[in-house]
């Protein structure tokens, strides 16, 4: 008895309130699960939880700001990404990055000009991301003027597919972000293109789908990836990773590897890149225990260096997993 006792932990600042071995973790591991799925409420919540336990934790601190971004706290956002950098919590030139795109959102642009010069002339940007910090700085220059959200509009819904797909990815990701700030409905014509195009990056046409579904797109629409196609209704789905197979997968993973945490976030980060980048399509009739087996095969067989099995399920993990761009 006594040395279960001793496994026990008790916040400080609550007198009689218990916590269990791993529950930090397991707030982590959640909140890093629900960023990954798009559930930014539910990602603040646990990472919430977690600095409650450990104040003064830097593991969690890069996530916790990207959610709170996508929340549009931008104030706490600012906050956390500050303290990503300071701590070294995630590679620094991506931590940079969320943290100058946060300063946009403040409208620091004088601050975000000089910061991202200072980047560029003392060579901290690698040459595979300087398109980034060029998208930023010239964002950041237009929005310095001060654009009306009617002279936004007008911007994004001249964009034309022709245009859109000569984007290189981040800036493709990039634009669709911009367009949740303003009238969707002058973007429909664009949304429907990247959807219904096969040439067009996964995430990129799962992100457009949700986009419709804000606007409540009640059309049918056709969706083709990973050489399927799926006529869909963008009004009626459910988001990636918040179907009920998702949630049993993850469960059945998360049971299956209790023991096994390192295993664990291999698995879990497999599924995350596909419910993203599969989207709307899943992994067709097999159960929830089928799929975690699948998936904890998968990432066996990456470990030891060694060739799937002749298995149509395992075949479309790791053909979702290898194209993934997301």
């Amino acid at each position: 008895m006594k040395k279960n006792q001793r496994k026990l932990r008790k916040l400080a600042h609550y007198d009689n309130v218990i916590i269990f071995p791993g529950t930090y973790e397991k707030y982590v591991r959640d909140g890093e699960r629900y960023l990954s799925e798009h559930q930014y409420e539910k990602a603040i919540e646990a990472f919430d939880g977690a600095i409650q336990l450990e104040p003064t934790s830097t593991q969690f601190l890069f996530s916790y700001a990207v959610a709170l971004y996508e929340m549009k706290d931008f104030l706490r956002a600012r906050e956390f990404a500050l303290l990503a950098l300071e701590h070294g919590n995630g590679e620094y030139i991506v931590v940079m990055e969320l943290y100058l795109t946060i300063l946009i959102q403040l409208e620091a642009y004088e601050e975000v000009e000089i910061s991202i010069q200072a980047l560029i002339e003392e060579g901290f940007i690698p040459p595979e991301m300087m398109s980034k910090f060029i998208y930023l700085r010239d964002l950041n220059r237009r929005l310095s003027v001060r654009y009306g959200e009617d002279e936004l509009a007008e911007v994004a819904s001249s964009m034309t597919f022709e245009e859109f797909k000569e984007k290189d990815l981040y800036a493709q990701q990039q634009f669709l972000t911009s367009l949740k700030g303003i009238d969707l409905e002058r973007s429909i014509g664009l949304l429907e293109e990247i959807i219904a195009s096969p040439i067009m990056p996964p995430s990129v046409i799962t992100f457009s789908l949700m986009l419709l579904k804000e606007v409540q797109y009640d059309e049918l629409i056709t969706v083709e990836k990973y050489g399927q196609q799926m006529k869909v209704k963008p009004s009626v789905l459910t988001l990636p990773g918040q179907d009920l197979l998702s949630e049993a997968v993850l469960h059945e993973v998360e049971k299956k590897l209790e023991k096994d945490p390192s295993k664990l976030q291999f698995v879990d980060s497999a599924i995350r890149k596909f419910v993203i980048n599969a989207f709307p399509f899943q992994w067709g009739e097999d159960s929830a225990e089928v799929i975690a087996n699948a998936y904890i095969e998968y990432i066996e067989c990456l470990m030891m260096g060694e060739a799937i099995s002749d298995n149509p399920l395992l075949e479309f993990i790791q053909k979702v997993d290898q194209e993934a761009d997301f």
